[in-house]
């Protein structure tokens, strides 16, 4: 018979291995957005996961589920960057636009059906629907019909299955003489729009199409070009906004959470479960070759994305994980590879923005935080 493998010890005290198991479950039990392909669905067979993976016996994991159970939930909110927009309509009598966007969460109407079809044949969606307290907009950006924005901002909200995301992108109407349109005319569509300005109030701005989401039905990250609506016989094609979406947790009930900065937490969870693959194959006589099961995979993912993590971040506590984790444990070393091919990719890429506060690479407040 085998000897039992004993799991290593991470230099972790029971009261830390404890708050940890709590912070884990915590982050499958507040799930939100639909699961990532090869991603595990059901939460009951992520919750039996992390019970193997911290050596949790049945009673105790189930006091701990109840009380975590019974902590206050999390502040939802979705993290939305608008990106750019390309061949959006010009609605000056240069042919261009002075294109803006207005956003925000309409919650409690949910969009009917499978897509957002009746409530995109609106104009004027957030102006109508969204308090102005609510409301967020961009900059402005002149004379263009493929604007360039990359802004993000945090939008709360409190149930995402009745929750949806709005966007309007307006052109800016600015009061300009007759005289000084008359000069940037360039051909008879912008004499027509000339016309159809003077018939119009003075300072109306012109609406440029919008993008209705429900957000139950996106993902936790979600990187997408979408066609701006409505989009009819007139206006056939609108153009794209390209959005990026992240469902995160804006503040979060678990004593580790509130005690220890996201980056530590992380990095201590990696190195449970990554000692936990390593050991379980082990045990059946088969090396690590470096990859996570789709369990492990799944609550990692879901953990960084609700704590807003970076990509930088994530690959550097990877890093560090496996290379402590390779001082008692064997695996190949080439599972040391990836994570620093991935931090050099995004150093040299001038991907390092400061998305962390507490965890920035040249303060020691980083280095007490990895160490």
């Amino acid at each position: 018979m085998a000897p039992e493998i004993q799991p290593p010890s991470h230099h972790f005290s029971p009261e830390q291995r404890a708050l940890l198991y709590e912070d884990a479950l915590y982050t499958v039990l507040h799930r939100l957005g639909q699961p990532e392909p090869n991603h595990v669905t059901e939460a009951s067979e992520l919750l039996r996961y992390l019970q193997e993976a911290f050596h949790v016996e049945p009673k105790e994991h189930q006091q701990t589920l109840q009380r975590v159970r019974e902590l206050e939930k999390p502040i939802f909110c979705l993290k939305a960057t608008v990106k750019q927009a390309k061949g959006i309509l010009g609605k000056d009598v240069s042919g261009f636009s002075d294109p803006y966007c207005l956003l925000g969460i309409e919650q409690g109407v949910g969009v009917p059906g499978g897509s957002p079809g009746s409530r995109q044949r609106q104009k004027a969606v957030v102006r109508h629907t969204i308090p102005e307290e609510e409301t967020h907009r961009t900059q402005v950006i002149t004379q263009t019909l493929n604007p360039v924005w990359d802004e993000t901002f945090i939008l709360e909200f409190e149930d995402i299955t009745n929750a949806s995301f709005h966007l309007d992108m307006w052109d800016l109407d600015t009061v300009e003489s007759v005289r000084q349109k008359l000069g940037e005319l360039t051909d008879l569509h912008g004499l027509r729009r000339i016309f159809k300005e003077a018939r119009k109030d003075k300072g109306q701005d012109d609406f440029l199409g919008n993008v209705v989401l429900r957000l139950q039905d996106l993902r936790c990250r979600e990187d997408q070009w979408y066609p701006l609506e409505p989009r009819t016989e007139t206006y056939p094609d609108r153009g794209q906004c390209h959005l990026q979406f992240q469902l995160i947790h804006k503040r979060r009930a678990t004593s580790a959470s509130r005690s220890q900065p996201s980056y530590t937490v992380h990095l201590h969870l990696l190195q449970q479960l990554v000692s936990h693959e390593v050991t379980q194959h082990e045990a059946g006589s088969t090396s690590w070759d470096g990859s996570l099961s789709p369990q492990a995979a799944t609550v990692l993912f879901l953990h960084a994305t609700q704590k807003d993590l970076s990509d930088f971040h994530q690959s550097m506590a990877q890093w560090l994980a496996y290379s402590r984790l390779y001082q008692s444990l064997e695996f190949p070393s080439s599972c040391l590879l990836h994570p620093i091919t991935s931090i050099e990719y995004q150093w040299i890429q001038g991907r390092l923005k400061a998305e962390q506060p507490g965890c920035s690479l040249f303060s020691g407040s980083w280095y007490r935080c990895a160490r």
